[in-house]
């Protein structure tokens, strides 16, 4: 490992070429519209934050970035801090509606989200510090990775998530890093600069339906145990017997309801 700042496969990319793409995601979202597994004509929202990506890139490190911190392999995937649990989060909420917690200091918040509302992180993440002070803690930044995307997209995915953790623990908030990946092509990135033993979150909401992108989920949870070793796992989403069998009886599961499903059983 060592210091660095930006992944190196990441590079601008043929935007035009890229926006066709547009295969189902493996991080749905919920937008004003309703779920968001596949991208219309008008739905260009994940581009467009790529696009807001690759632009920072090209005019160099963003002052934002962790200078300093430790990072992970040639992918320069910035190291987020060890999470321990003593005692869990009693519930899990947005990040854009974390001033809805019933009591702060047991909110984990999460950034499972709209990637429209995750613009705003890129661009000037220092901004919602403040809003986020006193919560237990933060889940890592989560960014859409389409099943088709090109390799460096998908790294990018997870430095930006590890980038913007990192920035955020500096700031004195506990992370916990939220894992994503589509399938086993995501395996070389999809874990780097998360700190064995850590407590992790992950969230398949809005994908367990869909069943290649459920199994592509299923399968890589044995690979997270094998290389990470977390001792709990914040699931958000959809709690099943195939997600315990496959984490194994030494992982705890702490799971939390997607927010349609609380508000369902609340109606």
């Amino acid at each position: 490992m060592s210091a660095g700042w930006a992944p190196a496969s990441a590079h601008p990319a043929n935007l035009d070429g890229y926006n066709r793409l547009r295969s189902p995601i493996c991080a749905a979202k919920h937008g004003r519209d309703g779920l968001m597994l596949s991208r219309g004509p008008d739905a260009g929202s994940e581009e467009r934050t790529f696009e807001d990506v690759l632009r920072v890139l090209v005019m160099g490190r963003p002052s934002w970035y962790p200078l300093g911190a430790e990072v992970a392999t040639e992918h320069q995937i910035p190291v987020l801090p060890l999470v321990e649990v003593d005692k869990s989060p009693s519930e899990m909420l947005a990040f854009d509606k974390v001033v809805g917690a019933a009591d702060r200091s047991r909110a984990l918040i999460n950034f499972y989200v709209d990637d429209r509302k995750l613009r705003r992180l890129i661009r000037n993440p220092e901004r919602f510090i403040t809003r986020l002070e006193g919560v237990w803690g933060i889940t890592s930044p989560d960014f859409s990775v389409w099943d088709e995307a090109p390799p460096h997209f998908r790294v990018m995915a997870t430095w930006l998530n590890r980038a913007l953790g990192r920035m955020f623990a500096d700031h004195g908030l506990r992370v916990v890093p939220s894992i994503r990946w589509c399938d086993r092509r995501d395996y070389d990135h999809c874990f780097l600069g998360v700190t064995p033993g850590s407590v992790v979150a992950i969230s398949n909401n809005g994908l367990w339906r869909k069943g290649r992108l459920r199994h592509g989920f299923i399968m890589g949870l044995g690979e997270m145990v094998e290389r990470l070793s977390p001792p709990s796992v914040f699931l958000y989403g959809t709690d099943d017997r195939l997600i315990r069998r496959e984490l194994g009886s030494g992982v705890e599961v702490i799971h939390y309801p997607a927010e349609r499903a609380r508000a369902g059983k609340a109606a």
